[in-house]
C-alpha cells in the first residue's frame, strides 16, 4: 500500500507563542546530551474532535481553528472562533486534508471537496456498488484530485471544480491493488498497479498535475508496498515485495525518468522523510524481535552511503531530519532526542506522557532546528530558542 497522509493539518512556525506559554518542568532523563527546554501551549478547541487546521494570527499571538473534524461534523471556522459552516458527516475520522491545509475531503452522500472558507468546490456521486473495492479520492495541495477507480482499473483527474481533465486505463478491469500518491508539491502523480491477476507484471506510472502521462516502469516480480516523494519531488523513495524470495527491498528512483539511483542494503526500512535539500533522508526499520527498540538509519543521497545505522531503545513515532547542520529530532510518546550527523545524542527532552492518536501526536510541519513543534491532542510543545 503506497503510503497516505491523513490529516496533515498546517501550522506556521510564524507563531509567536512565548507570550501565550508556560515553562514545562524539566525531567530526569536517561539519555545523554544536554536538556532542551520546551513550552506549552494550549489549543483553543471545545469538545472532542479528531483533528484540526488552524489560522496563524501573529499580531494576536494565539492558535485559532480554521477547520475542526469531528466524528460526526467538520466545522469551518471564523477567525472570531463563531461557525462558518458546518457539514454534518459520519466520516469525519477518513476526512483528508491537504499538506498546506487549503483544501479537505470527506464523504457525504458521495465523495464532497471543500476549500478550506467552508465553500463547496464539487461532489461526486455515490458509489453504486458498496461491496466492490470502491474508490480513492486523492487530494493534491495544487487542489487537484484523483480519482483511483478501482472498480475500473482507472485514474481520473479532476480540476478543482471537478472538470475530468484526463482518464488513465491503468488495468483491463476491477483491480484493488491499484493505488496512487500525490507529491508535496502536487505536481506528480504516482500510480501503481498490479496488471495482471498473478502478481507478476507490476508497474509504476508517473503522471503530471494535469493528467498527463509522463513515464511508465515495469517492476515485474516486485510490488510497490511504499512510495514516497522528496519535498521537491527530486526522487521517489520506493520499498517493495520481491516475490520470487519474499524479501522486501528498498530503491531511490530519479523521479524525471524513474531510473534506479541507489538500490538500497537495508531491507527493513520504513516510512523515509527527506532533508529540505533533498541530499538527506531517515528511515527506521521495524520493531525488533530479539529486545525493544527500532533502527534508524540516515542516508546520503550524493555519496550512496549510509551515515548512521543506530538502534534507539524506545518506539519511534516521528523524526526530522534539517540539512543545514545535520540536526535530526526523533520523537517518542514520552520524550523527544535531538541527534547529530552522527546517530549521537547532544541534546533530549523527557514530557509527561501525551495521550493522543499516532496520528495526531508528532513533529508539525514548520519545524525548525531550534523551534521544534510537537502536536498532541490539545496542546503543542515547542522548543524554545531562547534556553
Amino acid at each position: 500500500m503506497i503510503k497516505t497522509h491523513l490529516f496533515a493539518a498546517y501550522a506556521s512556525c510564524a507563531l509567536l507563542w512565548c507570550s501565550m506559554a508556560t515553562d514545562l518542568a524539566a525531567q530526569d532523563l536517561s539519555q545523554t546530551g544536554k536538556q532542551l527546554a520546551f513550552r506549552k501551549a494550549n489549543i483553543p478547541i471545545e469538545g472532542e474532535y479528531i483533528d484540526a487546521v488552524f489560522y496563524t494570527d501573529s499580531s494576536a499571538q494565539e492558535l485559532r481553528p480554521k477547520i475542526i473534524i469531528r466524528k460526526e461534523s467538520v466545522d469551518f471556522m471564523t477567525r472570531a472562533g463563531a461557525i462558518r459552516h458546518r457539514v454534518i458527516t459520519h466520516s469525519g475520522p477518513t476526512a483528508t486534508i491537504t499538506c498546506n491545509g487549503q483544501f479537505i475531503g470527506f464523504y457525504k452522500e458521495g465523495f464532497c471537496f471543500y476549500k478550506d472558507t467552508g465553500d463547496l468546490l464539487w461532489q461526486d456521486a455515490p458509489e453504486e456498488d458498496e461491496d466492490g473495492p470502491g474508490r480513492l479520492y486523492k487530494i493534491s495541495s495544487l487542489g487537484l484530485v484523483c480519482n483511483v477507480l478501482k472498480q475500473n482499473g482507472k485514474i481520473i483527474f479532476h480540476s478543482q471544480q471537478g472538470t475530468v481533465m484526463a482518464v488513465h486505463a491503468i488495468t483491463d478491469g476491477m483491480s484493488r491493488t491499484l493505488d496512487g500518491e500525490w507529491s508535496p508539491d502536487g505536481q506528480y502523480f504516482l500510480a501503481s498497479a498490479s496488471i495482471t491477476s498473478m502478481l507478476h507484471d507490476n508497474r509504476i506510472f508517473l503522471f503530471d498535475a494535469q493528467g498527463a502521462k509522463l513515464w511508465e516502469k515495469r517492476l515485474d516480480e516486485k510490488w510497490a508496498v511504499e512510495i514516497e516523494f522528496s519535498p521537491k519531488s527530486k526522487w521517489i523513495f520506493l520499498r517493495y515485495r520481491d516475490f520470487n524470495d519474499r524479501t522486501f527491498g528498498n530503491t531511490l528512483l530519479a523521479t524525471q525518468d524513474g531510473a534506479a539511483v541507489h538500490d538500497l542494503i537495508q531491507n527493513d526500512l520504513l516510512f523515509p522523510t527527506f532533508s529540505t535539500d533533498e541530499r538527506y533522508f531517515l528511515a527506521r526499520g521495524r520493531h525488533r524481535r530479539e529486545g525493544p527498540g527500532q533502527k534508524l538509519v540516515l542516508f546520503d543521497i550524493e555519496t550512496g552511503t549510509a551515515l548512521f545505522e543506530i538502534f534507539l531503545a524506545k518506539p519511534i513515532i516521528d523524526y526530522v531530519v534539517f540539512p543545514d547542520e545535520v540536526v535530526i529530532y526523533v520523537l517518542h510518546q514520552s520524550e523527544i532526542v535531538k541527534l547529530d550527523v552522527s546517530g549521537a545524542v547532544i541534546g533530549a527532552y523527557a514530557f509527561e506522557k501525551l495521550e493522543a492518536p499516532l496520528n495526531i501526536l508528532r513533529l508539525q510541519d514548520g519545524s525548525t532546528p531550534n523551534q521544534v513543534l510537537i502536536r498532541g491532542q490539545g496542546s503543542y510543545l515547542y522548543l524554545n530558542p531562547s534556553k
